[in-house]
């Protein structure tokens, strides 16, 4: 999906149900919900919920390998949804190989049930 930002487009990974990377912190780890270059949206469990503009730092681990370290804001919080928005832009180049991840998974799965 592209999603139209301030400046550019960028394009936005939403992960299929059970195959989410993670989003790695000192307060936690949490499922990754989508990405772009310039934020996620992840679940958070428990009760914590961490309050807007506050700054979070930690590491994405994507499936296919890739790592990236993060900072930013949190955006918005809605129910268990947290957004963050990177300080720094991340490399496009992890999204893309996450995304190759995902559909190669997919048609091994379909190649499974045939």
């Amino acid at each position: 999906m592209i999603e139209q930002s301030s400046d550019r487009q960028v394009f936005r990974l939403q992960y299929p149900e059970g195959q989410a990377a993670r989003f790695q912190t000192p307060l936690g780890e949490f499922d990754v919900l989508d990405c772009s270059e310039g934020g996620l949206c992840c679940r958070v469990t428990g009760d914590w919920r961490p309050e807007v503009s506050r700054t979070l730092q930690g590491q994405i681990a994507f499936n296919c390998g890739d790592t990236v370290d993060v900072a930013g804001f949190v955006r918005w919080v809605r129910g268990d949804r947290v957004a963050l928005r990177f300080s720094r832009s991340i490399s496009a180049r992890p999204i893309m190989n996450e995304q190759r991840w995902l559909r190669d998974q997919a048609k091994q799965t379909q190649q499974d049930a045939d």
